[in-house]
């Protein structure tokens, strides 16, 4: 009897420890990133986030974002974390640009630092376009409504920031033209330029640089080129101007203008 009423003791304490503890007692079999649910892999990544374990977090929303490619979290904890990784923060990233452009009024990102290759831990332009590059495809489909969950395509951070990530992308994929192609002279009225799709008579007031694309193409088609920053430049300004649109800031409706002048200037 003595042996049976311990056994009975020992399992109804036993049950009474596992309700009072509720899932905790449980917690030590979850492994971090190890899950197939987006649900728990976000949690995961939240996690890291808040130990500043950057890294993982990335891994984390990258594996949730493979098990459910329409999660806003997911999608939004990954570029976050990739941000921070460079030293960047996703809240402050647009704010910090805005302000600086407006500050040197000027148009051309390749003013600031944000730039520089070496500020998101890479050596080449070609590698810095694909961090922008992936940024883009990361939160696009964010603001163009394609995802569920807590970000929305009316965010006014969001649509700022992939906005800014056009720009960016349209100036390293001038610098590496910069440095891999060597200059030739092509005459305005050449059916190369032509084929651009850009106003004779604007062609003397683009900035030296601009022309410069057109020389520095040398034998490669210029067309492919150029139709692909009209493409990007278009889509900033649609992302910059719903930020605007849904935002109390002149500042981003400054900006949004700012890039509408320039496409109506380089553009028909």
């Amino acid at each position: 009897m003595p042996q049976r009423y311990t056994t009975i003791t020992l399992t109804v304490l036993l049950g009474a420890a596992i309700w009072l503890s509720g899932c905790n007692f449980f917690s030590g079999l979850h492994s971090d990133g190890k899950d197939s649910s987006s649900t728990v892999l976000v949690a995961d990544g939240q996690a890291a986030l808040r130990r500043n374990d950057y890294a993982n977090a990335a891994q984390y929303f990258s594996l949730a974002m493979e098990h459910d490619p329409n999660n806003s979290e997911a999608r939004v904890g990954y570029a976050h974390a990739i941000l921070r990784v460079q030293g960047f923060s996703l809240g402050q990233f647009a704010t910090s640009f805005m302000t600086a452009m407006m500050a040197e009024n000027s148009s051309n990102p390749s003013d600031y630092e944000i730039l520089v290759p070496g500020h998101w831990g890479v050596t080449t332009y070609t590698e810095l376009e694909r961090i922008f590059t992936e940024m883009i495809y990361t939160l696009d489909p964010v603001v163009l409504g394609a995802t569920h969950g807590p970000y929305h395509a009316t965010d006014v951070n969001l649509n700022l920031t992939v906005g800014i990530f056009y720009i960016l992308r349209i100036q390293a994929r001038l610098e590496v033209l910069n440095s891999d192609f060597s200059i030739q002279s092509l005459n305005k009225s050449s059916p190369e330029v032509a084929a651009l799709g850009l106003r004779p008579s604007v062609l003397a007031q683009l900035p030296d640089d601009f022309l410069w694309i057109l020389d520095s193409l040398n034998d490669q088609p210029p067309l492919p080129f150029l139709l692909s920053m009209q493409t990007d430049i278009t889509k900033a300004i649609q992302r910059l101007q719903t930020a605007a649109d849904h935002a109390d800031n002149d500042m981003i409706q400054e900006i949004a203008d700012m890039f509408k002048d320039w496409k109506t200037l380089a553009y028909q």
